[in-house]
């Protein structure tokens, strides 16, 4: 049996990792390694960067940050760390695929507002960072030329928005802007922001002008289902009651979009992008939603059941639901079921 390290022996050892992981950084930096070692390579430096000081881990992000290559395990590591030390990672390096960037935004609103600094942010990505409604993120992503604003994330930027008008001055000068973002703004906008979208866009409908000028957005919702199930699940989610309890409740009344956007809120994502998800792949979106949402394994068959009742999907055998379920649940975690549901949500090809 090996002797106790001593205290002084101990941070030698820490220190002879930190060179080492240093060491192995620069050469990483220096050149792509083989797609031989690759893996070994990241799981290699991934260990030495676990238990090294935060001086050399933020060393590490420094280097890393920059590098169109750098191993992934390790920049995925790094962006969840101490936030000085997740910075160059989270606003700079290009190793961060879109699904890890949307993992990454479902952490806290420091992280989002570094993600949001990013020389690019994908659509997908933005409207991960919207759905929390953070106006000093959203503000960022308006004044960032590089990021995409969809249609997806519209009706959470006009939320915000709604009371205001700095972020409303910063929609409207986009060149990127598209009509349908457009008409959303248009609809909680001042009237002279009004007025300067419809000079950008005389197609628009002169009556979603008018209800603009004319601060018409709540009448109109009060006949809206969509925009009613809107406004509840943000008043359970004020109060706290929004849960996965209630999301399983919601969907065993009668059908409505009601569960769609309970489904949506808690899992960080744009309604649509929800529903996208289910119609690509009804089983796998639903079982990444319960792991996402913190429910049960055991409550994706009832959720699939209720659907194929519905209307909503077709009929899945019970021994291929349950074994798409039990494979969710065994390979993610929450974070990275929320990161892989949004992806399908974003028009990735897998088979329920």
């Amino acid at each position: 049996m090996a002797a106790p390290a001593f205290p002084a022996e101990a941070d030698a050892r820490i220190r002879r990792r930190g060179e080492l992981a240093l060491m192995l950084t620069s050469a990483c930096v220096k050149a792509p390694p083989s797609w031989r070692v690759a893996d070994e390579v990241d799981e290699c430096l991934l260990d030495l960067a676990r238990s090294a000081e935060a001086r050399v881990r933020l060393a590490i992000a420094n280097r890393l940050a920059d590098c169109p290559w750098a191993p992934p395990g390790v920049v995925r590591f790094l962006a969840g760390d101490e936030l000085e030390i997740a910075e160059p990672i989270l606003t700079r390096c290009l190793a961060l695929e879109e699904e890890d960037l949307i993992a990454l935004a479902r952490l806290d609103g420091a992280r989002r507002l570094m993600i949001a600094s990013r020389l690019r942010v994908s659509e997908a990505v933005v409207a991960a960072l919207a759905a929390f409604r953070e106006s000093e993120v959203l503000d960022r992503l308006a004044r960032n030329d590089g990021a995409r604003l969809g249609e997806a994330s519209a009706a959470d930027f006009a939320a915000v928005a709604k009371g205001e008008r700095e972020l409303q001055i910063a929609l409207a000068a986009r060149d990127d802007l598209t009509a349908g973002f457009a008409r959303a703004l248009m609809a909680v906008a001042a009237q002279t922001v009004a007025q300067v979208l419809a000079r950008r866009f005389p197609t628009l409908e002169r009556r979603a002008v008018d209800e603009a000028a004319a601060g018409a957005l709540a009448d109109a919702a009060a006949s809206d289902p969509e925009a009613e199930a809107a406004r509840l699940v943000a008043r359970l989610e004020a109060s706290g009651r929004l849960d996965a309890a209630f999301v399983l409740r919601s969907l065993a009344g009668a059908p409505g979009p009601v569960f769609d956007h309970a489904m949506a809120r808690l899992c960080a994502m744009p309604v649509g992008l929800w529903r996208r998800a289910l119609g690509a792949a009804p089983v796998r979106a639903c079982a990444l939603a319960c792991r996402t949402i913190g429910a049960q394994d055991r409550s994706v068959a009832p959720m699939v059941r209720t659907l194929t009742r519905q209307g909503r999907i077709h009929a899945v055998d019970d021994s291929d639901l349950a074994r798409a379920a039990s494979a969710v649940f065994a390979d993610y975690d929450a974070a990275a079921a929320g990161g892989a549901l949004h992806a399908l949500g974003g028009g990735a090809s897998i088979a329920a």
